[in-house]
């Protein structure tokens, strides 16, 4: 069971400019980003629903521009969204004095601004965007193995995959009983060393240790040597 929502934005927006909530609110759909351009206005968000759970480590990441920092200011009202709804453990935020949103930042929300590659290791979910626009959220194996865009694909090509690929998606279905157990869940860095040395494939089991597969040396090492999931 998914753990309980504690920040949620639906429909955010931050544009800069003059008559920024005029425009929007006129607007009967979403504005294009040219039609923003147009306007004479600058699109750092554009649109932004994001969920985030209770306990969850949540990046979001893109290149410079992207919005990235923005949204994040934008989540804790260090700057005020154009438009869009900010809920935070059901409570409007946007409607919280400046002295709540001092005492929600201190104790209750914290964002911190990291390394791409520390930050993909901590991540729970990613939300990857590109020009105030929010393209994937995902696990990092995710968006690894199923980018949303051809954006999304080159933005994690240069992510070191067998710190991100798990067991569990490289794994063959036939199932064996001989050999050191190997969780589903961990990634192939992780179990390389073990998987490798083995001599036959070995058992891959789900946290209540049942067997579900199996994974053997080529499989890891195709991982490891050449960046293939297959």
């Amino acid at each position: 069971m998914a753990a309980p929502v504690k920040l949620s934005c639906r429909h955010i927006w931050k544009l800069f400019g003059n008559d920024a909530e005029a425009f929007l609110s006129k607007s009967k759909q979403p504005p294009t980003l040219d039609e923003i351009k147009q306007a004479g206005l600058i699109a750092a968000v554009r649109n932004a629903n994001i969920d985030i759970h209770e306990g969850e480590t949540f990046v979001i990441m893109g290149l410079s521009g992207s919005g990235k920092s923005t949204l994040v200011r934008c989540l804790s009202r260090l700057i005020e969204p154009t438009a869009g709804e900010l809920l935070f453990e059901g409570k409007d935020l946007r409607a919280a004095s400046d002295n709540e949103m001092i005492e929600i930042r201190r104790h209750k929300m914290g964002m911190v601004f990291q390394h791409f590659d520390e930050a993909i290791r901590l991540a729970d979910r990613i939300a990857v965007m590109k020009d105030g626009e929010v393209i994937q959220i995902a696990t990092p194996e995710q968006l690894v193995l199923n980018p949303a865009t051809d954006y999304v694909e080159e933005f994690t090509r240069h992510i070191p995959r067998s710190k991100i690929v798990t067991i569990g998606s490289i794994m063959s279905s036939v199932k064996v009983a001989v050999g050191e157990k190997i969780l589903a869940s961990a990634t192939v860095d992780e179990v390389s060393r073990t998987v490798v040395e083995s001599k036959q494939a070995l058992p891959v089991v789900n946290p209540e240790d049942q067997i579900i597969g199996s994974i053997g040396r080529e499989a890891v090492i195709n991982v490891l040597v050449n960046g293939e999931l297959n």
